[in-house]
Order: structure tokens, then C-alpha cells, then sequence
């Protein structure tokens, strides 16, 4: 049993992120629609005040599209490399009760600094979601609004996974090593928060330069992060490589299998996810 512990950091950073995640996750919706009510702050297009004429307006901004590649490449150094067993261990981070609540409190403050520095590519078109035709609409809202459920309801079942919010009771060596989950939200998808951002970016209707960028963006990383890096070393996890491999063949990593899905809500069906019989789990 480990002795009575209490790290200030891991707990204060771990609060943060909680927090602050919440508002940016607010602050990126609006971004997304174009601010649509006016509340201020960045939008993915220019504003209507700064859409020029036809013939003196830029189709695409090589600079903004630069810039903003500059912005994701610092979420890209930031999210994925700190993810890497080798900078922890040159970090001195392995175990240690500040490792999860750091990165966590990391992520939301550079995922801000994407959004709110962002630099629309074109200055001749803007999407406006209140104009958006109903069959688009609908599509895509549902769509939309099922991803963020699932990236919220992620944040909030498993807050420990994501923020590290318990691991300010254990010291280094001490903390409590994680498990693969079979419930939800990982019994639907393999990766809840990036089947989220890929559902949302892909489906959202905007069609406009801008759109297309941070689209390609996530959606290039979310597949290169998740099923090479990520995957790849939990494939080879000595402590339950077998386990996840058993996981991985029987839920998707993105799409929902029928059978998850039904599962999900209630139904006994055969093939439903499970653990297998000689895990712990």
C-alpha cells in the first residue's frame, strides 16, 4: 500500500487542464461555425468586413498557409513528442506523479494558440453555417454533434486517463499503470477523442480554403499519430501487447462496428467487445 502522498503540482496542473480544456473546447466551436452570433474571438474564415471583389481578393494566402502550418507543427512537437517513452525518460517524467497532468495542461494551451492565431487562407469567401441547406445541415450537425459527445463524454468518464487527476497521490515509481478499458467510451472506437476531430473536420459542410487546410491537417495527423506512433508502441508494450492486440482485432479505431454499436445501447449481441478470458480486466 503506498504511503499517504500529496504532490502540489500534479494536482493544481491536473485542475487546469480539466478547466481549460472546457474553454477551449467552447472557444474552438465558435471558431469552426465562423462565429455565427458574433461573440468575438478567431474564426476559421475571414470575417464578412474583410472579404474583398472577385479579382482583388487572394484565392490562398501562401503566407497564412504557412504560418499555420508553423502553429500545427508546434501542436504536432508538443502533443506527440512529449507522448514518446524517450523525451520522458530524458525528462526525467517516467512515473512521475507530474507526467500526465503536465501534458495535459500542455495540450489545451497549444491547441488555443492554433485556434486563436490562426490566419484564414482566403480572403474572397467565408461559409456562413446559418445558411447552410437543411439535408447539409442535418448530415453533418448530427454527425458533428455525436463527435463532440464523444470527445466530451472521454474527457469526462476517464479524467485520471486524460488529465492525471489521481495521480497526485503516488510518487515516482509508485503510480498506478494503466489498463486497456473494454466500456465506453473505447468500446465504440480505439481512439474516442480523435474519432471525434475526425468526424467533425471531415463532415463539416464549409467547403471554403480554410476548411480544407485544417481538415488535411488533423485528419493527416490523427492517422499518422494514432495508428503508427501510438499504436506501434502499444503493439509492442511488453505488458499487454497481446491484450491490446486481442482488443484491436475486435473494435475499430474509428468507425463503429454494428456490434459495438448495439452493444452501446443496451443489446445483447454476439461479438460485442469483451476482454479476453485470462485478462484482468
Amino acid at each position: 500500500m503506498v504511503a499517504k502522498y500529496f504532490n502540489l503540482p500534479s494536482y493544481v496542473l491536473s485542475r487546469f487542464s480539466f478547466l481549460f480544456t472546457h474553454f477551449v473546447a467552447l472557444y474552438w466551436v465558435n471558431y469552426l461555425l465562423n462565429d455565427p452570433f458574433n461573440l468575438g474571438g478567431a474564426t476559421l474564415d475571414v470575417r464578412e468586413k474583410d472579404i474583398l471583389p472577385a479579382g482583388k481578393c487572394t484565392p490562398v494566402i501562401i503566407e497564412n498557409v504557412q504560418w499555420n502550418a508553423a502553429l500545427f507543427s508546434l501542436w504536432v512537437i508538443t502533443h506527440s513528442g512529449l507522448a514518446r517513452n524517450k523525451c520522458k525518460e530524458a525528462l526525467g517524467l517516467v512515473e512521475h506523479p507530474i507526467e500526465r497532468p503536465l501534458y495535459a495542461a500542455i495540450a489545451p494551451v497549444v491547441w488555443f494558440i492554433n485556434i486563436h492565431f490562426w490566419a484564414p487562407i482566403s480572403n474572397c469567401e467565408r461559409w456562413d453555417p446559418l445558411e447552410t441547406s437543411i439535408p447539409f445541415a442535418l448530415v453533418s450537425g448530427i454527425i458533428g454533434t455525436l463527435g463532440l459527445l464523444l470527445i466530451l463524454s472521454f474527457l469526462w468518464l476517464m479524467p485520471d486517463h486524460v488529465f492525471g487527476t489521481a495521480k497526485y497521490q503516488f510518487p515516482q515509481g509508485k503510480q498506478p499503470h494503466s489498463q486497456i478499458s473494454y466500456g465506453y467510451p473505447y468500446g465504440l472506437v480505439r481512439h474516442p477523442a480523435a474519432s471525434g476531430f475526425l468526424w467533425i473536420y471531415s463532415l463539416l459542410p464549409a467547403h471554403t480554403p480554410s476548411h480544407y487546410l485544417i481538415a488535411s491537417f488533423w485528419i493527416i495527423y490523427i492517422f499518422v499519430a494514432t495508428l503508427v506512433f501510438e499504436e506501434g508502441g502499444l503493439k509492442s508494450n511488453s505488458e499487454f501487447g497481446k491484450t491490446y492486440m486481442a482488443y484491436r482485432a475486435q473494435v475499430n479505431a474509428f468507425i463503429p462496428r454494428p456490434v459495438a454499436v448495439a452493444s452501446f445501447l443496451g443489446f445483447k449481441v454476439k461479438g460485442a467487445p469483451k476482454p479476453p478470458k485470462n485478462s484482468k480486466e
